[in-house]
């Protein structure tokens, strides 16, 4: 047995057990001549699918429950269960941008704070764009021609261009502070001395995820035009111009970004009609992925509020807030509903380190 299978055995085993897989059905995993039994595979895409808000089997098509029925083709499922899912992560939700979008001018434009967002923000879009290299499942001659057009949508432009360079010229083009070097976003383990505890968190989920299963490839492609919008549109209410460098206008004008979602759901749905087994643990790596990456939206959260509050305790804010609303009127930077405090204390970890 080879190490790479014993390795993908192990997590198999592992992330079943979390789930509360049977021990006498572990201990039969990976054992000679044994395969998954359709019971055990059965049970667990039922708990899987309860994860995602499918109670019951019936919602799947008959010759998608069973990892060894033939015709698999009818699994038909996957692209609307995930982007049905996916509709409770979407990035916009995220107090972050609107908050963002309320700042006055004089703390929206500080140089250190456009800094900390970029840092932020590229070192996420970084982990997922070195991960696609790594993705699995994608050997065979068409499925490396697809995967090949995406690697070459990010970092093969015209001139040598990457959306990396484009991303942080848009960001020096507003004034931010440069915190780090384009050719240093490079290791990820380094990188993170520089990030606060969510970022680590998915940056080193992407890392490992984006490497065994094509569920976190697939949340990231369906949500990132929701967030690339919602960005945009923010840092554009001071900066009218944003929405316009080439990294927005570019990917708005010729939709990459939704290709890239519908060719992510397609090409995995192609992995998993030959190997539908692979279902459940493209599901559960899926919300992996989507939960870090709120967290991601919750810590940019926190240094926007911190940005605003120092201003305000410095003295920054004194000619600008008497002629603002009055102070009976809700602060647009705290959370407006339930829902936002909701989201922000479930999002937000301890941080390792403060920006």
């Amino acid at each position: 047995m080879s190490l790479g299978f014993r390795a993908a055995e192990s997590r198999l085993r592992g992330g079943w057990a979390e789930i509360g897989l049977p021990t006498r059905s572990l201990a039969l995993i990976g054992r000679p001549g044994v395969s998954v039994g359709r019971a055990a595979y059965t049970w667990l895409l039922e708990k899987t699918l309860e994860q995602f808000g499918m109670t019951s089997l019936s919602n799947l098509p008959v010759k998608a429950r069973y990892p060894d029925g033939r015709g698999t083709d009818a699994i038909d499922v996957f692209p609307s269960v995930i982007r049905s899912f996916l509709r409770e992560h979407r990035p916009s939700r995220m107090p972050f941008f609107r908050c963002m979008a309320n700042l006055p001018f004089p703390v929206a434009s500080d140089p250190i704070l456009l800094g900390q967002i970029h840092l932020i923000y590229q070192s996420a879009m970084h982990a997922t764009r070195a991960a696609v290299y790594y993705l699995p499942h994608l050997d065979s001659p068409t499925l490396r021609r697809r995967k090949l057009q995406i690697l070459i949508d990010d970092d093969g432009l015209p001139a040598g261009d990457t959306h990396h360079y484009q991303l942080s010229r848009a960001f020096l083009n507003i004034g931010a502070k440069s915190l780090l070097g384009d050719e240093e976003f490079g290791d990820l383990e380094k990188l993170g001395d520089h990030l606060d505890a969510e970022t680590v968190h998915f940056v080193r989920l992407a890392r490992e995820l984006y490497g065994l299963s094509l569920g976190p490839w697939c949340a990231v492609e369906v949500l990132s035009v929701d967030w690339m919008r919602a960005l945009a549109e923010a840092i554009s209410v001071h900066f009218p111009e944003f929405i316009n460098e080439p990294y927005f206008r570019e990917c708005f004008s010729q939709r990459i970004e939704e290709r890239h979602a519908d060719e992510s759901l397609a090409v995995t749905q192609i992995v998993l009609k030959g190997r539908p087994e692979l279902l459940p643990e493209t599901l559960r790596d899926a919300g992996m992925m989507a939960e870090a990456l709120d967290g991601v939206w919750a810590h940019l959260d926190r240094i926007v509020r911190n940005a605003r509050r120092r201003a305000r305790s410095n003295g920054a804010l004194r000619y600008v807030e008497r002629v603002l609303p009055s102070s009976d009127e809700p602060d647009p930077c705290e959370p407006s509903s339930d829902l936002d405090a909701a989201v922000v204390t479930r999002c937000a970890k301890p941080n390792r380190r403060s920006l």
